[in-house]
């Protein structure tokens, strides 16, 4: 959920070196934007940006580190900032 304007489904995976790729599905039309980024210092800090057609939006956030299920911190669109926070959906298996 960014600043209330935009929700989707994020799906991030993250490699041996801390890189980040996966994807952003939009609620609002299903769109798949793409997704890249970096798993920081300290090793729950994140920062991820998803490229949209005409422009980019980052992320800089922080995973709770009690049970892992969510991430907030801050985006930025263009010059606007906003908040974020996004939740865990575990995959049925």
């Amino acid at each position: 959920y960014d600043d209330g304007r935009r929700s989707g489904q994020l799906t991030l995976e993250v490699n041996e070196s801390g890189e980040v790729s996966g994807a952003f599905y939009s609620d609002r039309d299903g769109a798949r934007y793409d997704v890249t980024g970096k798993v920081g210092n300290p090793r729950h800090a994140i920062t991820f940006t998803i490229k949209f057609p005409q422009v980019e939006q980052t992320f800089t956030g922080h995973l709770f580190t009690g049970k892992g299920k969510a991430i907030a911190g801050g985006s930025k669109h263009q010059d606007r900032e906003a908040g974020f926070y996004a939740e865990r959906i575990e995959d049925e298996k």
